[in-house]
């Protein structure tokens, strides 16, 4: 049974009247061509980056932070939960650095539909909505306030997104410069 499948017989995937709930909650699919313009937009604004990052963050702790922290006791549980997540939201497909939740750590996204409309079109890391994603997921899942900065972008360069996690005070000491154009 794949991870859909079993979200729809656990009825945590919900389709009613026009909408669709994951975990009870509302989500919304758009076309990538809108999106990936708004990352692209938005992308020379520090600003602008740093609230998307935030605000991600903060919806997903607020989001699930009880379902996560009731219904998974181990890491490796915690890292399927985010990886079926990331492959379930469209985002592409990611793998963690040892297969689990390693704090310091990376997670690599192979396949991200924002580096198909976006390769050669910017010059930053522009996932600020999956770092927020990770962040809270990672933060609500092991109770140690985690952030994620992106190190290399598909979009940019390369055949992968990588997204490293640690605390605040380590990601900026070990990348000033990244954090000071990706963290608030």
């Amino acid at each position: 049974m794949n991870f859909l499948e079993l979200l729809l017989m656990s009825r945590k995937l919900s389709f009613e009247e026009g909408r669709i709930y994951l975990y009870g909650k509302g989500v919304l699919m758009l076309p990538m061509a809108p999106i990936a313009n708004y990352f692209s937009a938005v992308n020379n604004d520090d600003t602008t980056v740093k609230n998307t990052y935030s605000m991600s963050k903060s919806a997903i702790l607020s989001e699930y932070k009880e379902n996560l922290s009731s219904s998974f006791k181990s890491s490796a549980g915690h890292a399927e939960f985010l990886r079926n997540n990331i492959n379930l939201y469209g985002y592409g497909f990611a793998e963690f650095e040892n297969s689990n939740f390693a704090i310091p750590g990376d997670v690599f996204i192979k396949d991200s539909p924002f580096v198909e409309a976006l390769k050669g079109v910017v010059k930053k890391p522009i996932d600020h909505v999956l770092r927020g994603i990770l962040a809270g997921v990672v933060t609500a899942a092991t109770g140690q306030d985690t952030d994620a900065i992106e190190l290399n972008c598909a979009a940019v360069s390369g055949e992968k997104c990588i997204m490293h996690l640690d605390t605040k005070a380590k990601l900026t000491a070990e990348f000033s410069e990244l954090c000071r154009t990706q963290l608030p």
